[in-house]
């Protein structure tokens, strides 16, 4: 089984990430899965013979880690995305965040 696994490994990845390369520009996902594709071979080889006696997960825990991977990863990349375009920002534009020198109550204060 795990031979067979590893010899697809290509093909489940293009499946997992289907609507990725469809309705988004995903190309960095193929680069990073040429990067750790030797990796997950190695590791599905390792590990076949202990892999064989794990229990199975149930049908649920697989549903509530398909709506964390649909919904959650896709917030924390959106976060990720606005932090990115935030650098290029003020600091007083990004909440949460106070410049080098802030003038408080009609005092200055912080570094010079």
């Amino acid at each position: 089984f795990a031979p067979l696994q590893v010899a697809d490994l290509d093909s489940y990845f293009e499946e997992a990430y289907a609507w990725y390369f469809i309705h988004v520009d995903a190309e960095d996902l193929r680069v990073r899965w040429a990067t750790v594709r030797p990796r997950v071979a190695s590791l599905l080889r390792a590990a076949s013979s202990s892999l064989a006696v794990l229990p199975e997960i149930p049908a649920w825990e697989v549903d509530r880690i398909n709506e964390c991977l649909d919904k959650d990863i896709w917030y924390l990349r959106l976060l990720a995305k606005l932090l990115r375009g935030a650098d290029a920002l003020p600091a007083e534009a990004v909440p949460g965040t106070l410049p080098a020198r802030a003038e408080v109550n009609g005092k200055v204060s912080g570094k010079k």
